[in-house]
């Protein structure tokens, strides 16, 4: 499958075009390209942090090459965790259909949206749709009901919130903190 291609199969998934969805889901060689692409995404989103620093009131955190590449890290496994957590609750729970490699692919190809996530303002409109995608991927590729579907996704999520409030403080990046700077 050539670049383009891959690209314009990624953008027409991310758009719920339901061909494309059922077309990624059924190929098993999608599977690398959609981990990929869940890494360029949280890779995005570590170089908008060091590009675009973020500002508290007076207060502008710029965090280090070593802080933005942690998260980076952290952002990619807590998004793979995530869509396995997902599968998980879908067909355990709701009995669900499906494979968790093709809910993988499907997300991992809609999760081209998160190459917008260099540009910080933007993260909460790329979360806000990812919500709804996954919610139509459920309903569409796992064929749950829209209800079972909304509930399977709030599950994972107050599972994941829990997750790392109880962990925030194990982190690398506490070990070595980024630049809070007062601008004059």
């Amino acid at each position: 499958m050539n670049f383009k291609k891959t690209l314009l199969q990624a953008f027409e998934v991310a758009k719920l075009n339901h061909p494309a969805m059922h077309a990624v889901y059924k190929d098993c060689s999608a599977t690398r390209i959609a981990v990929l692409i869940i890494f360029l995404s949280s890779l995005a989103g570590a170089m908008g942090s060091l590009l675009f620093p973020v500002k508290y009131g007076p207060v502008v955190y710029r965090p280090t090459v070593f802080e933005a590449l942690s998260h980076a890290l952290v952002a990619f496994f807590l998004i793979l965790g995530s869509i396995y957590l997902l599968h998980f609750v879908a067909n355990r729970f709701f009995k669900a259909h499906g494979t968790f490699d093709g809910l993988l692919r499907v997300i991992g190809h809609g999760y081209i949206i998160g190459f917008l996530n260099i540009f910080p303002v933007l993260a909460l409109v790329v979360f806000l749709w990812m919500m709804v995608f996954i919610v139509k991927t459920l309903i569409e590729i796992k064929k749950l009901t829209a209800e079972k579907a909304i509930m399977a996704l709030i599950v994972a999520v107050v599972v994941v919130f829990v997750f790392l409030t109880l962990f925030q403080d194990l982190n690398a990046d506490n070990l070595y903190g980024g630049l809070y700077v007062i601008p004059n």
